[in-house]
Order: C-alpha cells, then sequence, then structure tokens
C-alpha cells in the first residue's frame, strides 16, 4: 500500500512539474486613471457628481406665511441632481408652496410645475407630503440654494393661520 501510494505521488509531482507555467499580471492604466489631477486646496478627495444638501425651516403658526430658509450643497458639480422636499407636523387643511432656487438665481423647480398657479393644484400638502424631483442640464451646482415658501389654509375660513409645521428640502 506504501508503495502504490509513493508511486502515486511521485507521478502527481512529475505531472505538476511538467505542466505547471508561471502567470505574472500586469495592470495597465487607462489615459484616464494616468492623469492626475491637482488636489485642492482643502486637499478632500470628492467623487464626481457627489452633491449633498439639507435645509428645513419650521413654521410657527402666526408667522408670516412667506418667507424663505437656503439650503448649503456642497460636494462636486454633477450634470444633474436630486431634490426631494418634504412637510412634517401640519394639519390636513395647510397648503405650501415651494419654489427652489439655485445658487445663480435662477429657478431650479417649483411646486407650482405640477398645478398652474398659486392654489391647491400645486401645493404640497399632507395628503401628498413627500416630492421627489431630478433636476437636469447643470443644475447639480455646488453653493446656496434658496427656498421660497407659501404657506396658506385650505378651508377659506377668514383670518385663519395655518398651522405650525416643517419644511424639509435635501438636494443631493
Amino acid at each position: 500500500m506504501k508503495r502504490h501510494f509513493s508511486i502515486l505521488m511521485a507521478l502527481v509531482m512529475l505531472f505538476s512539474c511538467l505542466c505547471g507555467t508561471s502567470a505574472f499580471a500586469t495592470e495597465s492604466a487607462t489615459s484616464a486613471e494616468a492623469t492626475v489631477s491637482p488636489q485642492s486646496a482643502d486637499s478632500e478627495i470628492r467623487p464626481i457628481g457627489s452633491l449633498s444638501g439639507y435645509g428645513s425651516h419650521w413654521y410657527n403658526s402666526g408667522e408670516p406665511v412667506t418667507g424663505s430658509f437656503t439650503v448649503e450643497v456642497t460636494g462636486s458639480w454633477w450634470i444633474d441632481a436630486q431634490l426631494t422636499v418634504n412637510i412634517d407636523s401640519f394639519t390636513d387643511n395647510t397648503a405650501v408652496t415651494i419654489i427652489v432656487y439655485r445658487p445663480d438665481g435662477t429657478q431650479a423647480w417649483s411646486s407650482m410645475e405640477n398645478g398652474n398657479n398659486y392654489g391647491y393644484a400645486g401645493d404640497i400638502t399632507m395628503a401628498n407630503r413627500d416630492d421627489w424631483h431630478n433636476i437636469k442640464f447643470g443644475d447639480g451646482e455646488v453653493g446656496t440654494y434658496t427656498v421660497e415658501y407659501y404657506i396658506q389654509n385650505t378651508d377659506d375660513l377668514l383670518f385663519s393661520y395655518p398651522s405650525s409645521g416643517r419644511i424639509n428640502c435635501w438636494i443631493y
């Protein structure tokens, strides 16, 4: 038995020596990978198209129903960006019109695009409290976005203020 096993092991070793080849792996860099770009002054490495920004405003019932807040977007410019607006803690009879402006002052998005005027058609309510959009064609800018809002009470009672609640905006 030992003799058969040793002959078998000798054949396996002989076969592995005869058939064994050496392989050397190399990686070639493409021209885009081989290009070295200077890092920014803050030495932070960010992938292309990484945007991040959030802003919100808590509205207290009785305050002026129009106003604005800002969203500071950091990262790197990209051809498009995502925009999510959301309201929270308002009552069902409160509607919010929202307009978002880019850092250069041009309009990026408006809830009125869903409707045709100030009124309830394009407003965000607790029934449709989340609104997501893809803003395109160079809209993925880094900088300070401005979010304007108009809050109204939909039950049409004179001298009735809208309820308190939060307006949120994410740009990414």
